[in-house]
Formats: C-alpha cells, structure tokens, sequence
C-alpha cells in the first residue's frame, strides 16, 4: 500500500500539509509517475520514497524531482533527453533504456542493483553514477568516447562493439575483453534484463490493479 508521510519540516520552513501531500501524489499519478512504496515530501521539494517507482509518461525531462528511492527506479521506453530531477541515491535497479539520452549527467550518484542505459544515443558517459553495485549496461550506444568515465561497479561492463578502441577505454583496465565488448557474461545479462522486466511487469500490474480498486484513496 502506497502510504504518504509527512516530512520533518524545521520550524522556519513552509509545513506543507498532509492534504498537500495527497494531492501531489494523485497528481503524480495522473502524471504517469506511480509509487511503489512509502512517499515523503521534503521541505526542498523533492521526493523520497521508500520503495519503488515507474515513469510511464514520454517526458523529455521529468517534471518533478526525486531525492533518495530505496527501491527501484524505471524510466525506460520513453522520451528523455537529459536525466535532470532524477534521484541522487537509488537502491534497486535503474532503467532509463531506450530513451534520447546523449550523455549521463543527472543520473543517480549511487545504484544499488544494476543501471541500464542501453538504447540511447549516448555518445559520452559523462554523469555516470559513481557507484554501480550490479552490472552497468550501456551497449547499443553511439559512444566515441570513454574519456571522463569514473565509476566503480559492482559487476561487469556492457558496452558496445570496438570499445576496446574508444578513447579512454584504458579506464576500463580492471575487466577482462572478450572479443570487442566486455560481454563477459552474456547469460547473466539476459537474465538480469528479463528481472528487471518481471519486476517492472510485476509493479505496472500491481499499481494498475490497486488504483483502479482504491481511487477513493485518492480523492481529497
């Protein structure tokens, strides 16, 4: 059940009700941004949430911005040009996969689980997260360059064909090639993109089936 929790808010700053707070979320739905989880409203106006979150809207920037989310964060299929107001920690997953990405900046500074920016038409991995503790998958890319790629990850690296003759690929020192891309472990790919999926499918059916159930929840 998606509960909404009111932020500590110092005495110098705005209270933002939790009438106020009910009224962003079903605005957030009707967004196409739906919330797997706890949501708190911060006195700066971002967003966190303990749980899990799914973009479904085509948004070339997303219109509101998220703090810290505990769980996994997707926004694949879309539109986005530029990762702006995405969160700065996420937990669990990040997909933002088949969008108009040129270059990572925005993206979150920590994932937890894998980051998937395949698909895109990222030329740079500028913006990169700092930290991926799972795989970081950024194949079928138009990429020219590794220059400026400073990320410490978990488990392997998916790039796109000729990496190893990219400028800068010496960065990528620690991994072992196989052939002209570091699929190292093709079986683990698949299997950690068909579980994003599930779990992406999982959340959609979930939300979909509870909202339509319980939009009284969201009435003020």
């Amino acid at each position: 059940m998606t509960r909404i929790v009111q932020a500590y808010m110092p005495k110098n700053d705005s209270y933002k009700s939790t009438k106020n707070c009910l009224f962003q979320v079903n605005a957030l739905r009707k967004l196409g941004i739906v919330i797997d989880g706890e949501l708190t409203l911060t006195a700066e106006g971002n967003y966190n949430v303990d749980g899990s979150v799914v973009v479904y809207a085509d948004y070339k920037v997303l219109p509101v911005k998220f703090g810290v989310v505990h769980g996994s964060f997707f926004a694949s299929e879309g539109a986005l040009e530029t990762l702006e107001n995405f969160p700065k920690n996420v937990g669990g997953i990040c997909m933002v996969s088949e969008n108009n990405l040129k270059d990572l900046r925005g993206a979150p500074r920590f994932v937890g689980g894998n980051f998937n920016c395949y698909g895109n038409k990222i030329e740079s991995l500028e913006g990169a997260p700092f930290r991926v503790g799972g795989n970081f998958y950024c194949h079928l890319n138009p990429l020219r360059s590794l220059a400026g790629f400073d990320c410490a990850i978990g488990g392997d690296f998916f790039g796109p064909e000729c990496l190893s003759d990219l400028p800068g690929a010496e960065l990528l020192q620690d991994f072992e090639l196989e052939g002209t891309t570091t699929l190292r472990a093709a079986g683990t790919y698949i299997k950690a993109l068909y579980q994003a999926q599930q779990e992406r499918g999982r959340l959609s059916a979930a939300l979909s089936n509870r909202y339509a159930a319980n939009n009284r929840t969201f009435k003020i």
